[in-house]
């Protein structure tokens, strides 16, 4: 059997990570044995923290109310993956292909790392699969350094138009774009592995998740909205009382929302695998202007219109059995592609 390790960002604070780290292990799991080349925890306190709490079914919550237990639902939500913790220039030999991505491997404003630029694997075992910049283009000091990483892959696929025309223009290479791989996992596995959350929800709730900035406009409009529809509100990175959430409980608040209002990816992402009602803001703030895996989202799916500047432009009108069309012609796509790249 084939032996496959992913490389990538390992990020246990951030849900999308985690959603598409696991969907990559799940659709390469048809071609191998697959590992993670990372710990699901970076310290051994994290691990017997999580330990602590996992084998106290619950007495350590109950103990200490006022504390978030954020990270363990993420810990606990990494159970669903195999992990190689050695470090990856040992380990050459024992795997047959290197998966790189997804996630924003190649951002530059997250210093992109040398190992995912510049990889220590050799060429013939790399390839990528649907890799992100979430950037529209590159600093010039990072140019030779991203010019050179690309031959580094055998076969090269992203996630968004802007990082294949950034492969072109560096290295005249062409990438083949293909979707995020969360919508490669089917509907009913995400259900399988969804959590709901502790808090009680007696509503209809409108999900809200921002991760720019939030003006005092849209919260009131947004408020104005969720009223008129005699719905609650969620909003659990402002909301302290949802502080216990990890990866299965934040995609349960999204199939099970009246609406989804975001500027998130994959908050985008999986109101469409829910079939959930979902309008996308432009981020503001510090994070701006990372739009364009969005907007080669929703042009995939011919949703354009779901992107708006107030909710009052929302229709709620998407016919999802041409969505779900447009998902299996997306998922045959990034079949052939990895087939091609194992051969």
């Amino acid at each position: 059997m084939m032996k496959i390790g992913i490389i990538t960002i390992n990020d246990n604070r951030n849900f999308g990570n985690r959603l598409q780290n696991y969907a990559v292990q799940r659709i390469m799991s048809n071609y191998g044995d697959v590992y993670n080349i990372a710990s699901p925890f970076t310290s051994s306190t994290q691990k017997i923290k999580y330990l602590l709490w996992k084998y106290s079914f619950g007495f350590f919550e109950k103990i200490f109310k006022n504390r978030s237990f954020c990270n363990v639902y993420f810990w606990k939500f990494n159970e669903h993956m195999q992990y190689d913790q050695r470090d990856v220039g040992k380990i050459i030999e024992d795997y047959d292909l290197f998966v790189y991505g997804s996630d924003q491997i190649w951002n530059p404003n997250y210093g992109a790392s040398k190992e995912f630029i510049l990889p220590k694997t050799p060429v013939e075992k790399n390839m990528t699969l649907s890799a992100s910049f979430g950037v529209s283009s590159i600093p010039d000091d990072f140019v030779d350094s991203y010019a050179k990483g690309f031959e580094m892959f055998k076969y090269l696929s992203v996630r968004e138009d802007a990082g294949a025309e950034i492969i072109d223009k560096l290295s005249g290479r062409v990438a083949t774009v293909l979707v995020d791989p969360t919508l490669c996992v089917d509907k009913s596995q995400w259900e399988k592995i969804e959590i709901k959350p502790q808090n009680n929800i007696e509503k209809d709730y409108i999900f809200i998740y921002f991760l720019g900035e939030l003006s005092e406009e849209k919260k009131k409009e947004i408020q104005e909205f969720a009223d008129s529809r005699n719905a609650i509100i969620i909003d659990i990175l402002r909301d302290k009382s949802w502080k216990n959430v990890g990866p299965a409980e934040f995609i349960y608040l999204i199939h099970h929302a009246s609406c989804v209002i975001s500027d998130s990816f994959h908050a985008s992402v999986f109101s469409i695998i829910f079939h959930t009602d979902f309008v996308v803001y432009a981020r503001q703030g510090e994070q701006k202007g990372m739009e364009s895996r969005i907007e080669t989202l929703l042009k995939k799916f011919n949703l354009e219109s779901q992107m708006v500047n107030s909710i009052k432009e929302f229709t709620g009108n998407i016919d999802y059995s041409i969505v779900d069309d447009v998902i299996r012609a997306e998922q045959d796509k990034v079949q052939k592609y990895i087939e091609a790249s194992i051969k």
